[in-house]
Formats: C-alpha cells, structure tokens, sequence
C-alpha cells in the first residue's frame, strides 16, 4: 500500500477522516500479515538461537480468551496508545475512563508497576491540562505529530516484551525485532486512526488478534 508507506515516513494530523472502503481494509490487513510474518520469522530465529520463549496465553478457557484477547485488548490498547493523537476533549474523557479502569484493575490483580505507570500518567495529563489547556496541547501535538506518532507506535510494540521469557539480556537486545509484528501494527494503526478513525483502528486490531487466537487453538 504505497499511501501507508508514504504516510508512514512522513505522518501529519488530518483535519477530518476519509471514508475507509472494504477493499482498502483487506489490503491494509494482507500488508500488514505479509510483514509481520517476515519480521516473525527474525524473531522465531532470535528465540532459537538466544532461547527465548514466547509466553503463548492460556486457552483454557476459549470464551475468556476470546472477550479479553480478541475484543476487549484491542479497545482499551487503541484508546490508551492511539486516541489521544486527535487530541480533544471527547477522547481525553474516554481515555481517563479507560486509563481509570485498568489503573482499578492492576491494582486489584497486584500488578503494582502497571499501576503506578498508569497513575503516573493520569496525574501529569491532568497537570498539563490544568497548565497548558485543551487548545495549547492540541498545538503542541500536532506542530510535533511525527513524534507523537512514532512514540505510541513504539511503545505499543515494545510493551509486548513482556510476552516472552528467557535471558533478559537478549530480551533487551533484540526487544525491537521481538517485537516488530507489534510495531508494524502500531504504524498502521496510527495511520487508520489518524485518516478514518478510532472505530477502524480498533476494527483492525480484532482482526489481527483474532487471528493469533485462532491459530492457537489450532495448535
């Protein structure tokens, strides 16, 4: 797709979003396979050689996996790492709800670091509105968007670190090819999000995720 590869080395914050056709998604959607099973091969052969283990999720109980893998990770990970890229008020009351809830949850489950990043999180957004406002924020995003665009889309892949085990120092190396599928996922994402909307980033996202929950299942 030669429009996500142009706006993949030069992103900008659009005015309004376009409308997204079916033949457009799919496109997108095999782009983004055909990549990511290239980079997954890197990575299968970087978890052979340095043993590393990707940490599959539990099948156990096939609906669970389906409610949190396939429809509720792909809403509260699009919100977090993708919705604030159309900075307004309606997607910062939805990303505080969202941020909210998980901040209640890591909690709950003792997932103290979770938390506290979290927290961390809310509380210098909160600040920065209360300093800066809405409409000094939206400028100072938007005159700085590549940034902003690049950041979440690294940080979404790298945060999938955590999905492996083995020798840390590899991990840490190579944490950036481990997690290229992610990271792809996350450029294209970025540009659903940014060109059509949350709704298609999110779409998009259950799409790729239920297709990993599919291929376990068939192990």
């Amino acid at each position: 797709m030669k429009e996500l590869f142009q706006y993949i080395l030069k992103p900008t914050a659009y005015s309004s979003y376009s409308k997204l056709s079916k033949a457009t998604f799919f496109k997108l959607l095999l782009t983004y396979f055909g990549l990511s099973l290239f980079f997954a091969g890197i990575s299968a052969a970087i978890c052979y050689i340095f043993h590393i283990k990707h940490n599959d999720i539990e099948i156990e109980s096939i609906m669970k996996s389906i409610l949190l893998v396939v429809f509720l990770a792909p809403i509260y990970e699009e919100i977090i790492f993708r919705g604030l890229l159309v900075f307004k008020r309606k997607n910062l009351v939805l990303f505080f709800i969202v941020s909210a809830i998980l901040l209640f949850i890591s909690i709950f489950r003792q997932k103290y670091i979770v938390a506290i990043v979290l927290a961390s999180l809310i509380v210098f957004l909160i600040s920065s509105l209360v300093v800066f406002g809405v409409k000094r924020m939206k400028g100072f995003i938007d005159n700085r968007f590549a940034v902003f665009y690049y950041s979440s889309s690294v940080l979404f892949g790298l945060i999938h670190i955590f999905n492996f085990s083995g020798n840390v120092k590899y991990m840490i190396i190579f944490a950036i090819f481990l997690t290229a599928p992610q990271i792809i996922m996350g450029f294209v994402n970025g540009f659903l999000r940014i060109k059509y909307g949350l709704i298609y980033s999110i779409i998009f996202h259950i799409f790729v995720n239920t297709s990993f929950v599919l291929s376990l299942i068939h192990k």
